[in-house]
């Protein structure tokens, strides 16, 4: 469980509106988590003043997606005298998070002291908020080597689920894109599977084989939940890993099954 402090910087202009910026880190381990993108402003014509003001603020729950027990911030803010900028530092605990995700963080701003009959118009501020860890451009990416650790429609058939061969992995961010034969037809390749890295966690991304067993239904590979995730460390060795997935997740072909591959480099 790991706290992420945001400092969101309120600005307030005379033509202006409400600005936000962020500065976003993990304070036990100084890596980023969650990114933050304002998509909401609130018009404020706010005088200049010669006293300090207090900026009154709270979750809007009804329309924060974000598990509100997960955030804290203070209820106000003061806003120095003579200044238009002043910081709200919001704490969210990372509990298990959905890494796929991405949540609304709505605050609202309830009012402005020592400002006269100013009133706030749309008071809320909407955040978009998705989570993220860095991952170094040379981790996990060359020729490395595939093969089932587990399968089930793969293996039942005398086959495999992915065809033992070297596949290329290229970083495109934080995720590892190749191309690889999988179950039914292995004489031809699906490309730019997706292997997304979540914050030391392995994420497959959808991978259809064009195969339907009942119902016109499609059989699919596809991310298993966090804590089934094989974990990897940016820090260590990225010689091999076991990438866990959920093979079948609708029930096409009897599943959900939980399935496997092994990424071993190639030296």
């Amino acid at each position: 469980m790991k706290k992420i402090i945001a400092i969101i910087i309120l600005t307030a202009t005379l033509v202006s509106c409400t600005k936000s910026e962020f500065v976003e880190y993990d304070n036990v381990n100084g890596e980023t988590l969650l990114k933050f993108e304002a998509s909401g402003d609130v018009a404020v014509s706010l005088p200049v003043s010669e006293v300090d003001r207090t900026i009154e603020v709270s979750l809007n729950s009804d329309d924060t997606t974000l598990p509100v027990e997960l955030v804290e911030f203070d209820s106000s803010v003061v806003l120095p005298a003579g200044e238009y900028t002043t910081e709200l530092t919001v704490t969210i605990t990372d509990s298990e998070l959905d890494f796929t995700e991405s949540f609304a963080l709505v605050i609202n701003l309830n009012g402005i002291s020592n400002s006269g009959d100013l009133s706030i118009p749309n008071p809320a501020v909407l955040f978009d908020i998705s989570i993220s860890c860095p991952v170094p451009e040379d981790f996990l990416v060359g020729d490395y080597e595939i093969s089932d650790v587990e399968g089930t429609v793969g293996p039942g058939n005398g086959t495999e689920n992915f065809a033992t061969a070297v596949v290329t992995l290229v970083a495109e961010g934080s995720s590892r894109v190749f191309d690889a034969a999988v179950l039914p037809a292995f004489n031809s390749e699906i490309e730019n599977i997706a292997l997304n890295l979540n914050c030391n966690v392995f994420q497959l991304g959808n991978v259809d084989p064009g195969l339907t067993c009942s119902g016109g239904i499609a059989y699919l590979f596809t991310a298993t939940t966090r804590n089934n995730s094989t974990p990897y460390d940016v820090a260590e060795s990225d010689d091999s890993f076991i990438i866990n997935y959920i093979e079948d997740p609708e029930g096409s072909c009897g599943g959900p099954f939980n399935a496997s591959f092994r990424l071993t480099k190639v030296e």
